[in-house]
């Protein structure tokens, strides 16, 4: 049974696909992009998020004076100081940003690639927290202090740290399509482009969808400091999965490239929480959420008629946990307004697996969950 916001978020998605269409089709070509952002805060945005938080757009900062690409939206902390131009781009602190938003008009390859690069682009910054406070959260998510994390777990940190990315297009993939935003994500992560005679794009309509074969693995690591620190590493190629129509001996050729640093690969932990496009929907399987038959890969695809209504549910949860979960007086009692949000229809087998999560990245958020709700039992268990 869906949730009551789930139910919600499918009637505002639809009412806002259209509103954009009857935008479109009276705007000129250059418009449309703005119109895209504009209809998605005011059609989508404006309905359910709290007068608490700020949209805007602009770049993210880090202290150490990194800064993000120019990202479309930026859900921002209302108590977090914002930098403000004399234009609409505005600056954001990277600590007191809740979430980032890529709009699209129409999604295809090209599209995709410079809103996941957008999207990394905020993943490269450095989050400032008080060690204390690492350690603390390290002892309860992973039961060790952050000094004794390895490399998978330091990479799971970061990931719940950074803000979630999501990316939206009105058009784009369509539900015939998923297989190809599957491939393209899967690409964008290892690396490995596809061959020549793989280069379909949206354009490319009616295509049978293929069995999901092996995806490819990933390269990049993350080292967090004392202040939290995610810093990028290319040391070896991992795992070399392989689609279909890819030839072992080129791929190879280019896992010598990705080791001289010559191709740009990168670990789950910069993909998208969800990409929700015409009619196809990912999301990002830390911990294997969607329940994949091969919980090797660390992103999910599958057709969808409602797309957006996924993007919603999920963007509402992540703000109820990163503003801190409302609680009732000073009784510490705290609402588990997630319950509300909770996505029903994600674990299926519908979905087509991609990026292999070689590197072993999980949500840490739930590992903390996962210890919480294992105690009782464990005690019982020592005593």
């Amino acid at each position: 049974m869906q949730s009551i916001i789930d139910k919600w978020a499918s009637a505002v998605a639809e009412v806002a696909s259209k509103a954009f269409e009857v935008s479109a089709s009276i705007s000129n070509h250059s418009d449309i992009l703005g119109d895209a952002r504009e209809s998605f805060i005011r059609d989508v945005l404006s309905k359910f998020l709290p007068a608490t938080v700020h949209v805007g757009t602009g770049q993210i900062v880090d202290a150490g004076g990194n800064t993000s690409k120019q990202i479309d939206v930026v859900i921002y902390r209302k108590d977090f100081p914002i930098l403000r131009s004399f234009g609409n781009a505005d600056v954001y602190l990277v600590e007191g940003v809740l979430a980032t938003i890529e709009v699209k008009s129409t999604l295809d390859k090209a599209k995709l690639t410079e809103a996941l690069d957008n999207g990394r682009s905020v993943k490269d910054l450095r989050i400032q927290t008080l060690r204390a406070s690492v350690d603390q959260f390290c002892q309860h998510s992973f039961g060790k202090s952050f000094d004794d994390l390895d490399l998978p777990e330091i990479n799971s940190l970061s990931t719940w740290l950074l803000p979630p990315h999501y990316v939206f297009a009105y058009r784009g993939y369509t539900e015939k399509q998923a297989h190809l935003l599957a491939k393209h994500v899967d690409a964008w992560t290892s690396g490995f482009p596809p061959e020549e005679s793989d280069e379909t794009d949206v354009a490319d309509a009616n295509q049978p969808t293929p069995d999901p074969a092996a995806s490819t693995g990933s390269l990049t690591h993350a080292d967090i400091h004392p202040q939290v620190v995610r810093v990028a590493d290319t040391e070896s190629p991992f795992a070399i999965g392989e689609w279909a129509t890819h030839d072992l001996g080129a791929r190879l050729e280019r896992v010598k490239l990705i080791a001289a640093g010559a191709i740009d690969a990168k670990d789950p932990s910069v993909l998208p929480h969800v990409i929700a496009t015409q009619g196809a929907v990912g999301v990002l399987n830390l911990n294997n959420v969607l329940g994949l038959t091969d919980d090797r890969f660390a992103f999910g695809v599958r057709s969808e008629q409602n797309p957006l209504r996924v993007l919603i549910s999920h963007l509402l949860t992540t703000i109820f946990e990163r503003m801190g979960w409302h609680q009732l007086g000073a009784s510490g009692i705290q609402y588990a307004l997630g319950e509300y949000s909770r996505l029903t229809s994600l674990s299926d087998s519908a979905w087509q697996g991609c990026v292999e999560n070689y590197f072993g990245i999980r949500d840490a958020k739930q590992l903390l969950a996962d210890r919480v709700t294992s105690r009782p039992d464990d005690q019982q268990g020592e005593q």
